[in-house]
């Protein structure tokens, strides 16, 4: 996920934790876990709060009760607990039920982050996820991933806002407008 990794120098200084000694160290504090690094999670500005409300708000508008729409909450993924802006999984069904650890979508909007939430695309294919939107809204596109393959997806195209995009979960087709609601 990042460069200097694939420096074996650089990547004999690093301990990788679990999931598990990351609860413990930083349980309360401002960060996710990806690939074994924890990482501090920016403040979110009003623009990018105010595309997640949108985003959030048209997803659930337009997908079936079947599938919830969930903003800023881990998705266990491998050894991993990134925290999406927005993810479409399936409905809770306890207060005791773990993260989920499958997503139809995961939405993350750049307006700061955008070379980080462009490397989660690698952590996102090797978790199967179908699809993984990057929203970037001061070039008003996003950057649409599908088709998981390893550790990259096979297609990745740029959709104008103004463009309908199209997803697919629990075997139904959806199409979205961001230009509807972003403006």
């Amino acid at each position: 996920m990042l460069a200097a990794l694939e420096n074996p120098e650089v990547r004999n200084l690093i301990r990788p934790i679990s999931i598990e000694e990351y609860y413990k160290l930083f349980g309360d504090e401002k960060t996710e876990l990806i690939e074994g690094l924890v990482y501090y999670k920016m403040p979110k500005s009003a623009l990018h709060s105010a595309i997640i409300r949108l985003v959030s708000d048209l997803l659930r508008q337009t997908v079936s009760k079947i599938i919830s729409v969930m903003t800023e909450n881990p998705v266990r993924i491998l050894n991993s607990e990134p925290e999406p802006d927005i993810a479409l999984v399936k409905p809770l069904e306890s207060l005791h039920d773990p993260h989920p650890t499958f997503a139809h979508l995961i939405v993350e909007i750049s307006v700061t982050t955008q070379a980080f939430d462009e490397a989660k695309a690698e952590l996102y294919a090797k978790g199967k996820i179908p699809v993984y939107w990057n929203i970037l809204p001061q070039e008003q596109v996003t950057v649409v991933y599908r088709e998981p393959d390893g550790e990259r997806y096979k297609k990745v195209e740029r959709i104008p806002f103004d463009h309908p995009i199209e997803f697919t979960a629990e075997g139904a087709r959806y199409a979205v407008r961001l230009a509807d609601i972003l403006k």
